[in-house]
């Protein structure tokens, strides 16, 4: 057993170095251009981002599975700041290391910068128009659309492909209290149900662990 998994390891790391080989001018140039790309035109906030980071790394350019994208957005929700940041600075970091994870974060924050420094100076001369307020209403439109595709996604994640009943059972008990706390004393438990959940979900993998280890015990004393 312990030579299987020193072998498995050996075999990952060998993996992990190829993939690191692969790394060219090219992929950083990509991890900058769709980072500010995406920062550019995902207006409505970080699950907008999300859910574009998802069609053009998953499932345009395949460089990190959705399973890989999946804990991603976990990890970064769970960790402090802003959600689309933290998941843009964390895709960076998988596909290119430190220096990838740079790039994406260069690129996440121009389109912002730019945009908040033109409207100081110009706000005051364009809010009065009316087209404006229709603009940012169709946003608002659109952006609900991305949100709820990007929560079907991830709700189909956890049903159909991981089957797991401890997932699923934890996901409509956050969904639940978050949703009853919010509506009915209006305060947010968001983080908090996050907080929970990762302590509830490092005990449940211990004890996966440790049954897992006592059954190949059994085994192999069979």
């Amino acid at each position: 057993m312990e030579e299987e998994r020193l072998l498995e390891e050996k075999v990952e790391e060998n993996q992990t170095t190829e993939k690191k080989a692969k790394i060219t001018a090219k992929v950083y140039l990509k991890l900058l251009w769709f980072s500010f790309f995406i920062s550019m035109v995902a207006f409505g906030g970080g699950f907008v981002v999300l859910s574009l980071l998802r069609d053009i790394f998953v499932k345009k350019l395949k460089w990190i599975t959705d399973d890989e994208m999946f804990d991603l957005r976990a990890l970064a929700q769970a960790s402090p700041g802003a959600i689309a940041l933290n998941t843009s600075m964390l895709v960076g970091f998988k596909i290119a290391g430190f220096l990838g994870a740079l790039l994406t974060i260069i690129g996440s924050i121009i389109p912002p910068v730019a945009v908040i420094t033109a409207l100081y100076y110009f706000y005051d001369a364009i809010k009065a128009y009316a087209i404006v307020g229709y603009l940012m209403a169709g946003m608002q439109a659109g952006v609900v659309a991305v949100i709820i595709s990007l929560c079907y996604d991830m709700w189909k994640k956890v049903f159909v492909n991981d089957k797991s009943v401890f997932t699923v059972v934890l996901l409509i008990l956050s969904f639940s209290i978050s949703s009853l706390t919010l509506f009915l004393f209006n305060y947010s438990t968001v983080i908090y149900v996050v907080i929970l959940s990762a302590i509830l979900g490092i005990g449940c993998s211990y004890v996966s662990y440790f049954n897992e280890k006592k059954k190949a015990k059994k085994e192999e004393e069979k």
